[in-house]
């Protein structure tokens, strides 16, 4: 009796076979995988950026499946909406165009459909086209990686009676997300954006941000992230603003209860009213800030839009709550340090320059809620030194940004409008050191205030901060 062999080839042939049927029927099964996943990825993606992400519908299907989302943004009037289609895994021979493995749990396109409350006016800055499209790849292991499109706009819009100009290259983003950490990164770059009206024009270049951002174990959003900024030039009325190189980066840790973010910014030159500034630094470091009490003060928060969004008066909302906060506010800063250093501004008419440290001290939950047992608690120590010519050109912008806001009779206006710019800049810095918040030393001005165990030292002098504080309240504006 003879026994048939099986050849090689007809081993490759049934392994072939087998994995042909494999791969036809396994995105059926990883269909069903997929729907029952998916409500969970999206909610910790929600629990990253602070928004509410629900599924409205889902249509499974045998190779993909039919999705729209509703998300809601933190005080943003109105829904946004998401058409989602998910092709099931486990190949997709389309990321093979993209440079990308084929080997994946699902692969979700999608755009965004435009708000009611906005459909006509993205209709005309998109030509009726989506606002943006997106994909995300859904590895096996769960990981996601997005990347999303804001496609380039060139077109003019009318908006009361005026026609707006925009001109943009088109936005990207790109992040990722690990659910097993809990952490979301990524960078979006925005490369030209230009604005210009008949009266106004805005033009922004090399516009970057990177982030990292994961949930602590007190439940609150720790990272960095980096913002860039290569050109910001602002014309309005024969008035401009130039910012150029501009970064701010800020970074968020803990430490046990406690949370630690230091915030850094830095501009390489700033051109306002024909005045040149640069460099600019200013950076910020808060320590010891209770998570605790900063999630209470997130919920009464929560709270309060949801009264807003009711129909609540602002000032009755701000009034139902405002103890709660108050009473908050000391055990949220009661173990905290906040650093000023240095603030510092040099330009072509002088140099400013300027610290601050602030802590409290002898504060713990037995602590009475008591105003002076407060104040006496704080630690606040601020310096400034600033040249003549720079002092003047700050006193004279707010002289006229208070313009804009002054209210009274049309003789009063007048009256205010006669009187010289640097009459009102002098007589303001006179004001400043007749009051002790200033000394002079030649061309250069400077102030320290001191504040300890309830003591009080203006530039040396003792003052009573109740009593100094009810003066400048009740004293008339200048």
């Amino acid at each position: 009796m003879n026994i048939k062999r099986i050849s090689a080839v007809e081993i490759l042939l049934w392994t072939f076979a087998f994995l042909l049927i494999l791969l036809v029927v396994s995105p059926f099964g990883l269909g069903f995988k997929i729907k029952n996943d998916y409500p969970a990825v999206l909610a910790g993606v929600s629990d990253l950026v602070q928004a509410d992400i629900k599924i409205i519908s889902y249509d499974r299907g045998f190779y993909s499946s039919s999705v729209i989302l509703d998300i809601a943004l933190p005080d943003v009037p109105f829904k946004l909406q998401l058409k989602e289609n998910i092709i099931h895994g486990p190949v997709y021979l389309g990321l093979i165009n993209q440079g990308k493995s084929p080997f994946v749990a699902a692969v979700v396109t999608g755009e965004l459909v435009p708000p009611a409350e906005l459909a006509v006016q993205i209709n005309q800055l998109f030509s009726g086209k989506a606002p943006m499209l997106y994909q995300n790849v859904i590895e096996f292991s769960g990981s996601m990686t997005s990347e999303s499109y804001m496609p380039p706009i060139n077109t003019i819009i009318t908006a009361e009676g005026n026609d707006i100009s925009i001109r943009s290259s088109g936005l990207t983003l790109v992040s990722r997300y690990f659910p097993a950490e809990g952490r979301l990164s990524g960078e979006s770059s925005l490369p030209t954006l230009l604005i210009s009206t008949d009266t106004d024009k805005m033009e922004i270049q090399r516009l970057n941000l990177n982030f990292s951002g994961i949930k602590g174990n007190n439940n609150l959003l720790i990272g960095d992230s980096i913002l860039t900024l290569g050109l910001l030039d602002y014309h309005s009325n024969g008035e401009q603003l130039s910012v150029r190189s501009f970064n701010v980066q800020t970074m968020t840790n803990e430490q046990g209860k406690f949370l630690n973010s230091q915030l850094q910014m830095n501009a390489q030159e700033i051109l306002a009213s024909n005045v040149k500034l640069g460099p600019v630094a200013f950076n910020v470091s808060i320590k010891g800030l209770d998570a605790d009490k900063l999630i209470e003060l997130q919920d009464i928060q929560k709270d309060m839009q949801q009264k807003l969004e009711q129909g609540i008066p602002e000032e009755q909302v701000t009034a139902m709550y405002a103890g709660q906060m108050l009473g908050i506010l000391p055990d949220l800063l009661k173990q905290s340090e906040i650093n000023i250093n240095p603030l510092k501004v040099e330009s072509d008419i002088g140099a400013l320059t300027s610290d601050l440290a602030f802590s409290i001290e002898g504060l713990d939950a037995s602590a009475p809620a008591d105003p002076l047992f407060i104040l006496n608690a704080i630690n606040l120590d601020i310096g400034l030194q600033i040249d003549e010519g720079l002092l003047q050109q700050i006193v004279k912008w707010q002289l006229q940004a208070n313009d804009q806001m002054v209210t009274g009779d049309a003789i009063t206006r007048r009256k205010e409008a006669a009187i010289p710019i640097d009459q009102k800049v002098s007589e303001n810095i006179q004001g400043l050191l007749d009051e002790d918040w200033l000394v002079r030393d030649n061309s250069v001005y400077q102030s320290h205030i001191s504040f300890h165990q309830g003591q009080m030292l203006l530039n040396g002098k003792p003052v009573d901060p109740i009593a100094h504080l009810m003066t400048q309240m009740a004293a008339p504006g200048r």
